[in-house]
């Protein structure tokens, strides 16, 4: 997003003795009036004014100014942003108030990724992450979790891990023995396949025989996707929820999850 040339719409600065004013749109000044040189340009009063009490201090845009003795203003220092100019109501003092951003423009506050606001005075949040380890402010971003469920087991062959609690990881739990199957749904180990043969390792569909384990039949976008095209294996979509892609065969039998409907069969090795 590219920067506003001025600070705020209608605020007014002084350029010697001219006198602009912010646009609407915030791309840059115009030119209001000239004072005479007797005078003296006033962005405060968006006019020209009397000449300046000597000692006195003024915020001209982002330039912190301090009235000389001859009554005429002098630039004394350079804030950040405008915002960052800061005079007290009698003039008597002025200064640049360092940024809380400091040179930063991204920080993170727990798992809410936050950015420097345009006039530098303050973060807003700018994107929630899924988890606090999962902001990233020095690349501006919130980094893509490892497992998509905290907590949730998943088979990695015989492996069994679970998903850490914030994401960032998958933690080994325990691996089975020869002869015995990993079971993200127990979990645990088991010896036999289920009743129900077919299940979903996280995204991936697999499908459970006695001389090979689990095996995998289809891999699917999301594991959400996956659970939908259990729902209905054949028909023509899910039949008890809202997913919209189900799984289909590609008339060799070969699993196609989120796929459409084949117009074709295998009749022996060729279609």
């Amino acid at each position: 997003m590219c920067k506003p040339a001025c600070p705020s719409p209608g605020a007014f600065e002084c350029n010697g003795l001219t006198l602009t004013q912010c646009r609407t749109n915030q791309t840059g000044f115009d030119v209001v009036k000239t004072c005479a040189i007797d005078t003296e340009c006033d962005p405060a009063a968006g006019d020209c004014g009397q000449l300046c009490t000597p000692g006195r201090f003024q915020c001209n845009g982002a330039t912190l100014r301090k009235c000389g003795s001859d009554g005429h203003w002098v630039d004394s220092a350079k804030c950040e942003t405008s915002a960052l100019c800061s005079v007290t109501n009698d003039g008597a003092t002025g200064s640049c108030v360092p940024s809380p951003c400091g040179t930063a423009d991204f920080t993170c506050s727990a798992e809410k990724l936050q950015k420097c606001r345009d006039d530098r005075t303050g973060y807003d949040d700018y994107r929630t992450c899924v988890s606090a380890p999962l902001c990233d402010a020095p690349s501006a971003r919130c980094i893509e979790p490892t497992c998509p469920q905290p907590n949730a087991y998943q088979c990695f062959g015989q492996d069994l891990k679970q998903c850490a609690g914030d994401q960032t990881s998958w933690v080994p739990i325990k691996t089975c023995d020869a002869g015995q199957y990993c079971d993200p749904t127990a979990p645990g180990c088991s010896t036999e396949c289920p009743a129900n043969p077919v299940r979903c390792n996280g995204k991936v569909m697999e499908r459970c025989t006695k001389n090979s384990g689990w095996t995998t039949q289809a891999t699917c976008a999301t594991p959400d996707l996956c659970s939908c095209a259990l729902t209905d294996p054949d028909g023509a979509g899910p039949l008890t929820n809202t997913c919209a892609l189900g799984l289909f065969t590609d008339g060799c039998g070969n699993a196609l999850c989120g796929g459409s409907k084949a117009q074709f069969q295998c009749q022996g090795p060729q279609p």
